[in-house]
Formats: C-alpha cells, sequence, structure tokens
C-alpha cells in the first residue's frame, strides 16, 4: 500500500469514527392533550383564587403557596394544582383541578385535600 493511500485511509477513519451526529436532538414531546408544567403566572394565580373562594365561600381562607401548577389545553385551560391553604390559622394542602372557560371564567371541576403519608415504625 502506497503512503499516500494509508494516510488517507487513517484520515477517513479517524474522521468516520470521531464524529458526532449533526442531526438535531428529538425533544421530549408530550401526547396533545396532555398536561405541562405551567409558570406560576397571572392565569395560574387567578385559577387558584377561584378554586380557594370556591372551596371556602366565607371568605376567611387565604391562599399560602402554589406548590405545583400545571396546565392542559382544552376548550380552554385546564389548571391541575396543588395549593396551601390557611383557614381558621390552620395550614392544609389540596389538590384542585379548575377549568378556565374560553369566556375568561372559571370552574372548579375538583377539589381534595392531600393527606400527608404517615410515618410508620418499622
Amino acid at each position: 500500500m502506497k503512503p499516500i493511500t494509508l494516510l488517507l485511509v487513517t484520515i477517513s477513519v479517524f474522521a468516520i469514527v470521531g464524529c458526532k451526529s449533526t442531526a438535531p436532538e428529538q425533544p421530549n414531546y408530550k401526547p396533545v392533550g396532555s398536561y405541562n408544567a405551567a409558570p406560576t403566572d397571572d392565569d395560574v394565580r387567578a385559577a387558584a383564587d377561584a378554586a380557594v373562594r370556591s372551596a371556602f365561600p366565607d371568605g376567611k381562607a387565604a391562599l399560602v403557596r402554589i406548590e405545583k401548577a400545571e396546565r392542559q389545553v382544552v376548550a380552554g385551560l385546564n389548571y391541575r394544582m396543588t395549593l396551601v391553604v390557611r383557614h381558621k390559622d390552620v395550614e392544609r394542602t389540596y389538590a384542585t383541578v379548575v377549568w378556565r372557560k374560553l369566556d375568561g371564567t372559571h370552574d372548579v371541576a375538583s377539589w381534595s385535600e392531600v393527606r400527608p403519608m404517615k410515618k410508620t415504625d418499622d
């Protein structure tokens, strides 16, 4: 084998082995209609406030914080959230789904207290 041919073959092998794919990395797509993480913006806060007002119509409850928020696009938006609420000086955690209708009004689809897991002595 001629030295120039050997050099070209060696360079070609290193080029092939050392090359990284230039194809763009495929993002992790979620199915259409699934829930996706939502930032705690004004829309999420409005949905959370609507849920608290619906669950505590006496007006004596306060939203402490939004622990988690997800958004689903439907005919409007569904917000699935975990909220910490103070009522009568007691803080509790609730899971809720709030539908923001196309007209901008809110409808609470579900509301339930999230109970902390009990510790077991094993």
